[in-house]
């Protein structure tokens, strides 16, 4: 099953955090508060990078920080204009200031002393307006202990009716990434047998403003109408195996969802949604059950999950 354990901020948070009060010159820049963490974060993986001041994984780990950033900009109601302009400033400090600099030089220091930390965390949550992502690094198959088929690694809940579906990223056994990208978990009526599932999202190439419709409460707001959204139809179907299903579910259908499809939702706006339908064909005609799906920090999750796992050192 899919285990999480709660998390505050992280480690490299924290040592974020640190950043503008060892960069006092730099951080003039900043601006408004709910965009000084997206400076700082974009300012030093722009000028880690320039000066190589870390290593590839740190500066991955940095780009998934500064995703998250933005994420909680936009959620904050910062315009897109401020957002892009710190992003903007920063970039434009960290591609001036000298890489020997003695502020830019002990920042870096303070953030590789605590990356080795974060990079050993294995799950991390991710919390949204109505719903969690929850994130969980793909276990190394260890010999002589039971492994499971499949994993959890990226996970949200949504219910539907008495039983909860759920969506996000999934590896099989020994770690290897599951190609197919997004999957969804459905579980079973008694005689019924799903045909497919679609995936509903806004069309990023048909508008780049994200659609929230205040009228209609929750996330029923934020999926897209028929003339703005993109469909993306599941290209493989299976019997769901243990290990993906909820406790008191016994059965269930996964659908697996081209790689595209997580491509696209990553680009969302946070504050947006994804409708989910599975399809029964009946003798009387289709039957759909919907699910949706908060997009929150779904890109800085999947991020994350990218960041290569440092090995545990054992205790002496």
């Amino acid at each position: 099953m899919f285990h999480l354990r709660a998390h505050g901020r992280s480690p490299a948070a924290l040592a974020l955090a640190l950043v503008l009060t060892a960069l006092p010159v730099l951080a003039q820049a900043a601006g408004p508060a709910p965009t000084t963490a997206l400076y700082e974060r974009t300012l030093m993986g722009r000028a880690g990078a320039r000066c190589r001041l870390f290593t590839p994984d740190i500066l991955f780990a940095l780009g998934a920080s500064a995703t998250q950033a933005r994420g909680a900009a936009v959620r904050a109601g910062v315009p897109y204009g401020d957002i892009s302009g710190a992003e903007s400033r920063a970039r434009a400090v960290a591609d001036t200031v000298g890489c020997d600099n003695r502020d830019l030089v002990a920042a870096a220091d303070k953030l590789r002393s605590v990356f080795t930390t974060y990079a050993g965390m294995r799950s991390m949550s991710f919390p949204g307006q109505f719903a969690d992502w929850r994130a969980e690094r793909p276990h190394a198959a260890v010999p002589g202990k039971p492994q499971r088929i499949m994993q959890w690694n990226l996970l949200q809940f949504a219910p539907v009716g008495e039983k909860p579906t759920m969506m996000g990223l999934v590896t099989a056994q020994g770690g290897a990434s599951n190609p197919a990208g997004l999957t969804l978990v459905s579980p079973k009526p008694q005689a019924m047998t799903a045909t497919t599932a679609r995936l509903i999202l806004r069309d990023s190439a048909k508008t780049d403003q994200p659609y929230i419709d205040t009228r209609r409460p929750g996330l029923a707001g934020r999926t897209p109408p028929i003339l703005l959204d993109q469909v993306f139809l599941a290209q493989a179907k299976y019997a769901a195996p243990r290990e993906l299903l909820p406790p008191a579910v016994r059965q269930g259908e996964a659908f697996v969802f081209p790689e595209a499809a997580a491509v696209a939702m990553a680009q969302l706006d946070p504050r947006e949604a994804v409708r989910l339908d599975v399809v029964y064909e009946t003798r009387t005609g289709e039957r759909t059950e919907t699910a949706i799906f908060e997009v929150g920090d779904f890109a800085a999750a999947r991020a994350f999950l990218a960041i290569r796992l440092a090995p545990r050192v054992a205790k002496k």
